[in-house]
């Protein structure tokens, strides 16, 4: 049941077809140098996004007709047979705040002008259209095909000129799934929302650290040490950043239980498990002062909440992708794999002497955790499309 003004769905639909809001997004990404220029759909694959974007006209008569219905793009009809009956603008499923036989009950989505009037338009949901509460938009149902229309139009765009990292995932994301809309700004901390149709979030948030040495200074020849305490018997590791130095993690009575030689961009110790109080050693093995942060979190945890994803999902991210710093964040990624494994993501981005291209991505769970705990303020998001 939808609640709010027409002008807020995807737009409004024009005399000669539709006209999509633009969606900013703030998203750079750097594996190598990430970044990105104007929006862009391969050629043969319907109209361009940048021209559907900005209201080209040819553009958006090729979307209302449907070529590029093979990418999801909002196909509109005049809907004969149904009538309104809500006062409120919106999109509704059929059976909704409607009445008449024109159209499906359970898989067709309505755009409705007003009470008494006609659909302005129909949108098929091959996996159901979902009624929702007062206040909130209905919508069509995201699954297996939906999943599979996206993923088909990121990877049509590997190797093409990306444009603009900051809008590509989410305008792809828009076109494919019609009512969505991903957030402009990722959390600064973990977590994940149940749904970008609904406010629901918290399955988990969390730093996962228990304890952090942040951007110490520790003179030639000497050492830091600090007290951790470990609350549970999850697996945890150490993340070392800094050169010339390592570190060492010890029992009471005296055992090592992880040690690690830090590198500028982080290196996990083996995992240990155990609870209690534990000494960590941070030893500067040269003659200089030396600037290190040392990090003891617990692997199972983040690797569970990483593992979240599935496929066709959104992550969304502050972190420290080793070049370009002061530009990447956040980053919008689509998930390839459920549970973030292999090959698990497609990105637009910077490559080796500034050219912009769409990517496909490996980022282990390793990599991840380097990327995400060099500061307290990383962190993700995990947005569930489905």
């Amino acid at each position: 049941m939808r609640k709010r003004s027409a002008g807020a769905w995807l737009g409004e639909r024009g005399e000669k077809g539709v006209a999509w809001r633009r969606w900013g997004l703030a998203v750079i990404f750097g594996l190598g140098l990430w970044g990105c220029d104007e929006a862009f759909l391969p050629a043969g694959q319907g109209a361009s996004f940048e021209d559907v974007l900005t209201g080209d006209g040819a553009a958006q008569e090729e979307a209302a007709a449907g070529e590029g219905d093979d990418l999801g793009i909002l196909t509109e009809a005049l809907v004969a047979n149904v009538v309104c009956t809500s006062s409120v603008a919106g999109p509704y499923c059929c059976g909704d705040m409607t009445t008449g036989s024109g159209c499906t009950v359970g898989t067709t989505l309505l755009q409705c002008p007003g009470k008494n009037m006609a659909p302005t338009s129909a949108k098929a949901c091959p996996s159901g259209c979902k009624t929702m509460p007062s206040g909130q938009n209905d919508y069509c149902a995201i699954g297996a095909t939906e999943i599979t229309a996206l993923i088909t139009a990121a990877k049509a765009a590997i190797g093409t000129k990306g444009g603009q990292c900051k809008p590509w995932v989410k305008n792809i994301v828009a076109a494919t799934y019609p009512g969505v809309s991903i957030p402009t700004t990722a959390s600064t901390q973990y977590e994940w929302t149940s749904s970008v149709h609904s406010s629901a979030k918290a399955s988990w948030r969390s730093t996962y650290a228990v304890s952090r040495s942040d951007q110490k200074t520790v003179a030639g020849s000497s050492k830091y040490t600090t007290t951790v305490t470990v609350p549970n018997s999850d697996l945890y590791q150490v993340i070392l950043y800094g050169t010339s130095v390592t570190a060492t993690l010890t029992k009471s009575t005296g055992a090592t239980v992880a040690s690690v030689t830090g590198t500028a961009g982080g290196v996990l110790s083996g995992t240990f498990s155990g609870s209690g109080t534990y000494t960590l050693t941070v030893t500067n093995t040269s003659t200089s002062s030396k600037t290190f942060t040392a990090v003891v979190l617990s692997r199972s945890r983040f690797s569970s909440d990483f593992g979240t994803a599935l496929r066709g999902d959104v992550m969304q991210m502050y972190g420290d992708f080793t070049t370009n710093q002061t530009q990447i964040n956040p980053h919008t990624a689509i998930v390839l794999t459920d549970g973030n494994t292999g090959t698990n993501w497609i990105d637009s981005n910077w490559c080796t002497g500034n050219c912009e291209v769409v990517s496909q991505h490996t980022v282990s769970l390793d990599a991840m955790m380097k990327y995400m705990n060099r500061l307290s303020t990383f962190g993700f998001t995990v947005y569930r499309i489905q």
